[in-house]
Order: C-alpha cells, then structure tokens, then sequence
C-alpha cells in the first residue's frame, strides 16, 4: 500500500497560520453536515406516502409517477413519515423495505448521498472522512499525541472532584500511561477556550451516540467512530489515518506557503499548539503540563523556530516603539552597558522591586532602554556576539531567548529607523577599523 512520503525534518514542524486557515476550509464544512444530524430535522409535509407502490400496476402514468418513489416529494415523505427523520440505521441488518426505499432513491435521484444532502439537507450517514474530520478539530485545539487522540473514550471528559475543574481523560502509551489534560489552563491566556473544547466534544458524543450502539463490544467504547462502507462501525486507528491521510492529500492538494504540496500530517498540531501557547506568552510549565511532558527540555523541542522568530520580531517591534519614543524624553538617567534605562526599579524582568534590576541580557527586551549613538558601537559588537552564540549549538532554552535578542537587534540596527544609514555605516566602519 502506497504511505504518504513525508520529509524527517518537516514532519513534526507546526503549521504556519495560513496553513492552518486552509486546513479548517476544508474540515469545517464537513463538521457543519455532520452537526446536522444532531439539530432538529425540519418537517417539510411534502408528498405522499406511497402505498403498496412495488406492487402498484396503475395504467395512468401520470397517477404511477405521482404514487412512486420517482416523486422526489413522496421519497422525502417517506423518510419524514416512515423513517421517523432518522437517517441511521443498522448498518449490519437494513430492513428489506428501507434497503428498497435506499435503492429506488439511488435510482431515481442521483445517489443516496446527494438525495440525503440535497433534499433533506443532512448526511446519510456518518461516515469516516466527518469524523476525522472531528478529530482534526480537537487535536488542533489540544495538541495530543495522535496515539492519545484515537485512544479517546467515550468518557473522557472528566470533572476533577477537588476543585471541580474539566480535563480531558487520555492514554499515552509511551510514558506512564492515562493522564490528564486540564482545559482551565488555556484560561490564563485565552478566554473562553476551554468552553470551545468542551462544546467540541459533547458535539462528537452526540453525534457518534446514534451509531454507538450497533458497534462491537470493544469499539463502541471509544469516542472516534464511524460507519464503514460496508464492514459496519469501525473506529478509528493510526492506520485507517494514513490511508485516510492520503486520500485527502489527493484529493484537495493543499499548497504550503511557497507553492509546494502541504506536509500534511496530525502530530504536527501538537508543535502547532506548543508555539502558538509561547507566542501568546503562556509560562513554560504550564506549556508543559498541556503538553504532559515529565522533561521541560521536550517541551521546547516542539517549538517551531519558523514560527517562534516571526511573532517575537513582531512584539518586539511594538515594544521598540515605546523605546523610541524613549529617545527624546528628558529626565535622570541610568547607564547600563548597552545604553541607559529610564527606570530600573519598574522592569518587566526585575523581579525584586526593592532592588534596581541587573538583568542586563534582557535590556534590549525591556521598555525602560534608551538608546544613542554612543551606544552603537556596542550594540553592533553584541549583535556579533548574540550571531556567533546562537550558531554555537546553544541548548533550546538558552536559544530561544538568543533569538528574541536578535530579532530586537535587527529592528535597532535597521538603517533609518533609530539610527541613519550614514551613523550605522560608520559605526560598522569604525568597529572593523579597530579590530586586530
């Protein structure tokens, strides 16, 4: 069976946002048709139910086809009159009449598929590419290993008795086994998160509760599953994801940024949730514990370079305007070895109130930095030394804050923004000038 070929080095990357935009284009339609299966089916009171209508011998044509399933009318009628609006049936043991009823249809009208979507505005069943279609929301949404995500229960979304707080029950098998994900620590940072989880999974519950009885003893336990075309419920697995995996990559060929396929695969969300939690400033432990990792360094490990550097030029930028403006204000001053700071006391990386802050590797990162051009010659030469730590093989950590420095330092040391062409070449100048 032909895998989809996916590059080592790409594979565990996270998405980029315009990735991640394509990605849910094609994914939510298919959770909205799935969703109507639970909304109230809307009564139309079209046509007739016909009667006897497989043994009908009428001579009036016109009578024949108004009393038969060729009325698209009468087969909507018997779907609302006959079939109580419940499209799902044992998929194991169809009553002959609804397999009657399903084969005139498909005969008559295009296909059960169509007739169901396009008459009756709902699916016909719920079938493997909805649901993982579901299951792509939600590892999007939590980041949890794919092994975790298909190993999903019914049940496994928990209360903790203590302080009555919802978590996602989950087994991962490669560690110690079940865990728990806690959603009120998305709270800290994005509001309303947790809620967008929960309703995600009693959606999937719901829907999968109208099949879940016809599923064998083993399967009917578990949250991701789907009615087969013709080997009734299964549930889903890594290995109907690959296949699933690779239909969907022929079938809608997503491009990435620079025009190539998308490696598209589900363990990169989980990288993808990892950095999207770092650019929205959520503490490293609590990173971590979303994530369940026991080492910290794992946690850093997830995070894309490609999309951490991006988001810190950006803040980085917004925070430099108030560094510029910095420049022209007035007051006693403090130096500090890269310029002077406006107010060491009141530092975003001063932890001690009561002392001035000595964190002098974070001054670029920091409001309070008031630059000149006699601080130049200085900031060039640490720039030099900020390019030569990062390319030394620093741990991730370490490195990740190496990398905020630089981007400050790009924004400082691009010409005519803080400082002019003229003043940044001769500083350059100077500093070859007088190295050995």
């Amino acid at each position: 069976i032909q895998r989809i070929n996916i590059r080592e080095t790409m594979s565990n990357e996270g998405y980029s946002d315009k990735n991640i935009d394509d990605i849910y284009k094609i994914i939510d339609p298919l959770i909205g048709i799935g969703l109507k299966l639970i909304e109230p089916y809307k009564l139309t009171n079209a046509g007739s139910v016909p009667e006897n209508i497989f043994s009908l011998k009428a001579k009036n044509e016109k009578f024949k086809y108004n009393c038969s399933f060729k009325s698209k009318d009468n087969a909507i009628a018997y779907f609302e009159k006959v079939m109580d609006c419940n499209p799902i049936i044992d998929p194991n043991n169809p009553p002959p009449k609804y397999a009657r009823y399903l084969y005139s249809i498909s005969l008559y009208h295009g296909g059960v598929r169509n007739f169901y979507l396009d008459s009756l505005g709902i699916p016909y069943k719920i079938d493997c590419e909805m649901i993982m279609a579901m299951a792509i929301k939600l590892i999007s949404l939590t980041g949890l290993n794919v092994e975790s995500l298909f190993s999903l229960k019914v049940d496994c979304l928990k209360l903790e008795p203590i302080r009555n707080q919802p978590y996602i029950e989950y087994y991962k098998e490669r560690s110690r086994g079940y865990a728990g994900l806690n959603l009120i620590l998305f709270e800290t940072k994005w509001k309303g998160y947790s809620d967008k989880v929960i309703n995600l999974l009693n959606k999937i519950i719901e829907l999968t509760s109208k099949i879940r009885n016809y599923a064998n003893d083993e399967d009917k336990s578990y949250l991701f599953i789907y009615q087969s075309k013709d080997r009734g419920i299964l549930r889903l697995t890594t290995h109907r994801e690959n296949d699933w995996l690779l239909s969907f990559n022929k079938k809608h060929e997503i491009k990435d940024s620079d025009g190539s396929p998308l490696l598209f695969n589900l363990k990169r969300f989980r990288s993808t949730l990892i950095t999207k939690m770092v650019n929205s400033d959520f503490s490293i432990d609590i990173i971590r514990d979303v994530a369940g990792h026991y080492n910290i360094e794992t946690t850093y490990s997830y995070i894309s370079e490609s999309n951490f550097k991006p988001h810190y030029h950006k803040s980085i930028s917004t925070a430099f305007e108030v560094i510029r403006g910095n420049q022209v204000e007035t007051g006693k001053l403090f130096p500090v070895p890269l310029g002077n700071c406006a107010n060491p006391i009141d530092s975003p990386f001063n932890i001690d109130k009561s002392m001035p802050c000595d964190r002098f590797d974070c001054c670029l990162l920091c409001p309070n930095i008031i630059l000149n051009k006699s601080s130049l010659y200085k900031i060039i030469e640490y720039r030099d030394k900020v390019i030569t730590a990062i390319n030394s093989g620093l741990q991730t950590p370490i490195k990740f804050h190496y990398l905020k420095l630089k981007s400050a330092l790009d924004i400082i040391l691009k010409p005519d923004r803080y400082f002019s062409t003229k003043e940044l070449s001769g500083a350059e100048y100077g500093i070859s000038y007088v190295k050995p």
